[in-house]
Parts: C-alpha cells; structure tokens; sequence
C-alpha cells in the first residue's frame, strides 16, 4: 500500500536534507581547497595537490552526506559510497565540461564558474537524495 504524505511533509523531507548537503558541501569544498594548498605549499605538484584535496574532500562529504544529510533514508553504507562515488565523478565531469564550454566561449569567468557550480550542487543533490543514498527496497528497516 502506498504511504501518502501532505505536502507539508513532502517538502520537509526535501528541506532539511538540502540545507544539511549545502553545509556539509561547503565544508567538504573547504577542506578539498585547503588540502590542496597545503600539499602545494608543501612542494607537491599542483595537479597532484588537487586530486589529494579531491580524496579528502570526498571523505568529508561522504561521510557527512551519509550520517547527517541523509540519515533519514537509512541506506546501506557499501551501496551508498559506490553510488556516492558516482555522483561525485559525474559532477567533476559535468563541472568540468560546462566550465570548458563556458571558457571557450569567452564567457566571464566568475559568473560562469558561479553558475556551472550550481548546477553540478543541484544535480548532485537530486542524484544523491534520490539514488546514492536511497535505501534499497529489500533492505530491512534498521529501525
């Protein structure tokens, strides 16, 4: 049987995960910027440098996505951190490609990158709340 919802509840359960992946996005860019410029300030090549930030920054989100941005759907941890991966290469793909594209195109830089980001965050968000962290059906209820 399916379970209904007012649209009250609906939107809350769509509200507190986004505002809780737009801090714990924030954070882990902020700990992705901050590892790479430390291994940069460290000697290490800047592209190198990136892709350790990229690795920690990718540890912080996950584990903040999956024990407070959508602790609610109770996914699996092993499923979640597959399909998080995913997410999280498509979004670098897709932040890389439009930012190519705008670049290319002679487009300003900051507005361009401004918004190219938010579109990966919002399709990142959608890909997350409704794929990576979603609880397999089959999945017994841990509650």
């Amino acid at each position: 049987m399916p379970v209904t919802s007012t649209p009250l509840e609906l939107l809350k359960s769509w509200i507190g995960p986004m505002v809780r992946f737009g801090i714990v996005g924030a954070f882990a860019t902020a700990v992705h910027y901050g590892s790479a410029m430390a291994a940069v300030s460290s000697g290490i090549d800047p592209l190198a440098s990136n892709a350790v930030g990229f690795a920690v920054g990718f540890s912080v989100g996950f584990s903040g996505h999956f024990g407070w941005s959508f602790r609610e759907q109770r996914a699996g941890l092993t499923r979640s951190l597959t399909r998080y991966a995913v997410v999280a290469a498509l979004g670098f793909a897709l932040n890389h490609g439009l930012f190519t594209l705008a670049v290319r195109h002679g487009l300003p830089t900051a507005p361009s990158l401004a918004c190219v980001l938010g579109i990966v965050a919002a399709n990142s968000f959608l890909l997350s709340k409704v794929w990576a962290f979603r609880r397999d059906r089959r999945q017994p209820d841990p509650a």
